[in-house]
C-alpha cells in the first residue's frame, strides 16, 4: 500500500468571508464550544482570536516546507469558483499556484459545480490559464456529487478525481481514474460533531486502525486529505495529528507517492475495473 497525501485550500484570508458567508461567526462559536468542552487550550483559544485580527487563514508555505522536509509529494487542490465556505476570489490563488509549481508540487482543482458541465469546464479552464498547462485532477469541495458527477468529470477531460469517500482501491470511470479518499482530518477529529470531538490520543488510535484496515484489505493507494489551514498552533491537535501520522507512516515503512505516479503505475496493471 502506497500513500497519497493531498491538501484542500478552502480559505486564504478572513476578509474574503466578511459579508459573504457565515464562516467567521461559526468559527467564533466553534472555538468557545471547544474551549469549554476541554478540547483546546487557552493558548489555542487566544491564537484563534489573533487569527481573526491578523487575517491570515492559510498555511500553505509552512505545510509545504514540512512536506518537503519529509519527502512527501503532496497534491494541492485550489478553487476557481465560490461555494459553501469557499469565498476567495480566484485571482488570489495566483501567487500560491506559482510558488507550488516552482517547487514541483502538484496543483489541481477544488471543484465547486458538480452538476453543470459548462460551469465545470469554466472552473477547469481558469486554473489551466494560471498553471499554463493542463489540469489533470479534481476534488469536489465538500466531496459534493450526484449520480452524474463522476461521468461529467470524465467528460470534462480529467485524468483523475478524488471526491469519493469510501474504502476501496482506485478504479476507472470512463477514461478517468477515481482515487477514493480513505482518511480526512475532519472525519477523524470532528465526527460526529461539526467541531473537535476527540483528543490526539483518540485520533491516533482511529488513524492507526484505519491504516491497518487498508493493509488488510489490500488497498493499493491510500489517500489522506489534510486542510492546510490546520497546520498551525492555533489548531494544535490537527497539526500534531498530521505530523504524527506522517511519522507513523514513515517509521512503518510506507512509501509516499502522488496521483500522477499512481496512475502511471495503475495503467501498467490489469485487469482495470471500470464504473459506468
Amino acid at each position: 500500500m502506497k500513500i497519497i497525501v493531498s491538501h484542500d485550500v478552502d480559505h486564504l484570508n478572513v476578509s474574503e468571508h466578511l459579508l459573504r458567508d457565515a464562516i467567521i461567526p461559526k468559527q467564533i462559536i466553534r472555538k468557545h464550544i471547544e474551549l469549554f468542552g476541554g478540547k483546546i487550550s487557552l493558548k489555542e483559544y487566544a491564537l484563534r482570536w489573533r487569527e481573526l485580527i491578523e487575517g491570515k487563514m492559510q498555511n500553505i508555505k509552512e505545510l509545504h516546507a514540512f512536506n518537503k522536509a519529509n519527502g512527501i509529494p503532496a497534491t494541492w487542490f485550489f478553487g476557481t469558483a465560490n461555494g459553501t465556505g469557499l469565498s476567495y476570489p480566484h485571482e488570489h490563488i495566483n501567487p500560491f499556484v506559482e510558488f507550488l509549481m516552482k517547487e514541483g508540487a502538484g496543483v489541481e482543482l477544488h471543484g465547486i459545480r458538480h452538476d453543470d458541465k459548462t460551469s465545470m469546464l469554466a472552473e477547469k479552464k481558469r486554473l489551466e490559464e494560471k498553471k499554463k498547462m493542463p489540469v489533470n485532477g479534481i476534488r469536489m469541495h465538500y466531496l459534493k456529487k450526484n449520480e452524474h458527477t463522476l461521468n461529467l468529470l470524465a467528460e470534462c477531460g480529467y485524468r483523475f478525481d478524488s471526491s469519493v469517500y469510501e474504502f476501496r482501491s482506485p478504479y476507472k470511470v470512463g477514461k478517468m481514474w477515481e482515487f477514493p479518499v480513505h482518511m480526512m482530518d475532519g472525519y477523524v477529529i470532528e465526527k460526529p460533531r461539526p467541531w473537535q470531538s476527540k483528543n490526539l490520543r483518540q485520533c491516533m488510535e482511529i488513524t492507526k486502525a484505519r491504516i491497518e484496515k487498508g493493509v488488510k484489505e489490500n488497498i493499493s493507494f491510500f489517500v489522506i486529505d489534510f486542510h492546510d489551514r490546520y497546520f498551525s498552533p492555533k489548531f494544535q491537535t490537527w497539526m500534531e495529528w498530521y505530523m504524527q501520522t506522517v511519522e507513523y507512516l514513515k517509521t512503518s515503512g510506507f512509501e509516499f507517492t502522488d496521483y500522477i505516479s499512481a496512475m502511471e503505475e495503475l495503467e501498467k496493471q490489469a485487469p482495470i475495473i471500470v464504473e459506468k
